[in-house]
């Protein structure tokens, strides 16, 4: 799939094992809105039953005297879609994704860490269904976006 490769020739390009970038002086940060698949999405009753039972797993590292980050660290890849779905896209407005995208980091850019406002965008597309289409398939389907975050620190944006 072509969001496949073009994800892999992102992370060879700006691996630091790769780059030709100084080292650590930057973070990437990669926004892809395409489909990721040829499915629907379609919606579920929501049920917000949460597991009681807490369990907690330790795990114990034996420290190395040098501090040391893989290669592919400090990458985050944001998709429009999760894999096999299609990616929705409004004519006049342009894609759900984008739209919440960029109203939320202008609401909270500054303040919320990334993370944490890509989870915030993840349920504002979520929210949404397909009104209106050609294809009458999709009319009540469905999107949600997903992230895979490789980042080693909290990522905030500031103000200039």
């Amino acid at each position: 799939m072509l969001g496949g490769a073009l994800k892999n020739l992102l992370v060879f390009l700006f691996n630091q094992a790769n780059s030709f970038l100084p080292a650590r002086k930057n973070f990437w940060l990669f926004c892809l809105q395409a489909c990721r698949g040829d499915k629907h999405d379609t919606p579920v009753v929501i049920t917000d039953a949460v597991d009681a039972k807490q369990v907690i797993n330790e795990v114990v590292v034996d420290a190395s005297a040098v501090n040391t980050l893989p290669a592919g660290a400090d990458f985050i890849m944001c998709y429009s879609v999760a894999e096999g779905f299609y990616s929705h896209r409004e004519t006049i407005n342009g894609s759900w994704y984008i739209q919440d995208l960029c109203e939320l980091l202008r609401k909270y850019g500054d303040s919320l860490e990334f993370t944490e406002l890509l989870t915030l965008v993840n349920r504002k597309v979520a929210m949404r269904s397909v009104g209106m289409s050609r294809d009458p398939k999709a009319i009540g389907k469905k999107q949600v976006p997903c992230f895979a975050s490789m980042l080693t620190k909290k990522l905030y944006f500031k103000k200039k």
